[in-house]
């Protein structure tokens, strides 16, 4: 297989504890300044453990979270707050990145499935598998346009690549049968935005998820320059495929 795209379409103070560190204990919500990853308003559910669970909790006192149903059950609250992280953490393993030669798009009625592609180690192996929803695939998508704008204000447009007399159309089979996707891999990592650089010579994309309480960098993908315009085509018509087939029958 050429070095190308494919598309297929808590724990709770314990008893002995001060007045003062069980107040330490409860949940601080705050709301920091905002930055380039999109905060988010959510609803934070929890429980609050009876005498059996050999856990106590202070009063909620005035101001606290409430009970969203307003009766039944006063063990579940629900709070509202504001998570707008200034940045993402990058894990240890995750820093170096991965070198990506070819992408393969799965989508599913709920999500996107992207396996990064490395055709040049040996053997051939899926370097990194991530798992969208379609909102974050189209945002991908519109970043990904703007950067390749970008890119080409200041170094001129991506020299394109070759393109086989005869491209090969493997089955899916046949391609998972020829890339080795590690064990690790199996269900992916999830990102709901992605952090988009270039170089000259390439690409870089961090994928990311921007849960409460820290954002962090779930995978670091790296393609070459000629390969950034092909992505795109490839995730775009990947996109409207899926536009058509989620249009309720006429």
């Amino acid at each position: 297989i050429q070095n190308s795209l494919f598309r297929y379409s808590g724990r709770g103070p314990g008893r002995g504890q001060t007045a003062k560190s069980r107040e330490q204990q409860r949940i601080q919500l705050s709301s920091s300044d905002p930055s380039s990853i999109r905060g988010s308003h959510s609803n934070l559910w929890y429980r609050v453990p009876d005498m059996n669970d050999g856990l106590s909790f202070p009063p909620l006192g005035d101001g606290g979270p409430t009970n969203p149903g307003g009766g039944g059950d006063d063990t579940i609250f629900t709070q509202k707050f504001q998570h707008q992280p200034v940045g993402a953490r990058v894990p240890e393993r995750i820093k170096t990145g991965v070198l990506s030669t070819g992408q393969l798009i799965l989508d599913t009625p709920k999500e996107f499935v992207i396996d990064f592609l490395h055709a040049l180690s040996r053997p051939p192996q899926v370097v990194a598998r991530v798992v969208m929803a379609p909102a974050t695939m189209n945002e991908f998508i519109t970043a990904l346009k703007d950067n390749i704008g970008k890119f080409t204000s200041q170094f001129g447009p991506p020299p394109p690549l070759p393109v086989p007399a005869n491209p090969p159309r493997p089955t899916i089979q046949e391609i998972y049968e020829q890339f080795k996707l590690p064990e690790e891999l199996w269900s992916g990592q999830y990102c709901n935005s992605v952090l988009i650089g270039h170089s000259a010579a390439e690409f870089s994309f961090d994928f990311i998820t921007g849960f409460y309480p820290t954002a962090a960098v779930s995978s670091r993908v790296f393609v070459s320059a000629p390969h950034a315009p092909r992505m795109l085509d490839a995730f775009s018509s990947a996109y409207q495929n899926f536009l058509k087939r989620a249009q309720p029958p006429k």
